[in-house]
């Protein structure tokens, strides 16, 4: 009988690492086997990590069409090329309109190495162009999901779009910066995005260093939750520049944070950072940062308890305690799932 762990833990360092070779001998190996519940478990494998396209793509080059597992990956991924064109549509939609009215801005958190789309188009721009973005925004037809006094942070979408766009002026939960904006523009790099239609739009994100930073800091401290494109976008910069990131995790108050990633996902890495001295090492304890309870399958679901933890030991160390008081007044602007769910509807 095969081990499905041993089978996550190698699908999972293969994606990571972009060993696509491997990832194709993986998939070969459990087709050939004809396990229905094996297949399941990779069917589930890449609904939660929304990987069917890439499953299913590699399966039907390699001629594997007429079986259980096929047929499921490529429903699933049906799905998912819609949810492409989609996010491809509105990405130069949205691109076109903040070069033409010459807002600086960053795309953040929505590019990474597997192609995994996501539900929104993550953007930071500055507090004094909040305004101004809204309204251009609204004249050219967005609708807000939030409330538009929540300025460090609103939603917005467009007609038939489900892809969110989110505005953001800080990198926040309820509010309390876990990430500062100026290190972000300081890191702000161009590059140049091919769309589905083959035409090239250049956009302005984050370098890898600080891409790897933001991914890493909204794992544990925003979401609890460390998932595969994280992981890929995170190892890459451990492998090619860690006394860049760790640079950058220090200025920040992140040690916390980089030290609970980094446990979670040791087995795939297969890396830590050497330069950690004994203290920050100790803070490691001090939390008592605990692996995902289903740590053989992404996403790595963490603990509550270590987020709040990691966020206060930032807001300590940076002396900003008392903006921590910005989290209770904006429970109020936590987001309502089914105003979202009405916008769609009307407007489908």
């Amino acid at each position: 009988m095969i081990d499905k762990r041993v089978i996550s833990k190698y699908l999972t360092k293969a994606l990571v690492t972009e060993d696509f070779k491997k990832l194709e001998y993986l998939l070969e190996y459990i087709f050939s086997h004809d396990d229905k519940s094996l297949a399941n478990y990779i069917i589930e494998y890449a609904e939660r990590n929304s990987l069917a396209h890439l499953f299913h793509k590699i399966l039907d080059e390699k001629k594997f069409v007429n079986n259980e597992l096929t047929r499921s990956l490529n429903f699933k991924a049906r799905f998912i090329h819609e949810y492409r064109d989609y996010f491809n549509e509105l990405l130069q939609r949205l691109v076109k309109i903040l070069d033409k009215e010459g807002f600086e801005y960053i795309i953040f958190k929505t590019f990474n190495n597997l192609d995994i789309i996501d539900v929104d188009i993550d953007i930071i721009i500055h507090p004094e162009s909040y305004w101004d973005v809204v309204k251009t925004f609204l004249n050219r037809g967005f609708k807000p999901i939030d409330d538009l006094e929540k300025t460090y942070a609103t939603g917005f979408m467009y007609e038939k779009n489900p892809i969110i766009i989110d505005l953001h002026t800080e990198i926040t939960v309820l509010g309390v910066p876990y990430v500062s904006r100026e290190t972000l523009f300081k890191h702000k790099v161009k590059t140049r995005y091919k769309a589905l239609n083959g035409d090239f739009i250049d956009i302005y994100v984050l370098d890898d260093i600080a891409e790897a930073l933001v991914r890493i800091a909204h794992a544990i401290i925003k979401e609890a939750e460390i998932k595969i494109e994280d992981m890929s976008m995170v190892y890459k910069v451990v492998k090619e520049s860690p006394e860049e990131l760790l640079k950058l995790i220090r200025a920040e108050e992140l040690i916390p944070a980089l030290t609970c990633f980094m446990r979670n996902v040791e087995d795939v890495f297969e890396a830590r950072f050497k330069s950690l001295d004994e203290d920050e090492e100790n803070i490691l304890w001090t939390l008592s940062c605990p692996k995902s309870e289903k740590s053989y399958m992404p996403p790595y679901r963490l603990s509550r308890t270590i987020s709040i933890v990691t966020l206060f030991h930032r807001v300590y160390k940076r002396n900003e305690l008392h903006i921590l008081l910005k989290a209770i007044g904006n429970l109020k602007y936590r987001r309502n799932v089914a105003h979202i769910g009405s916008l769609l509807l009307k407007n489908f």
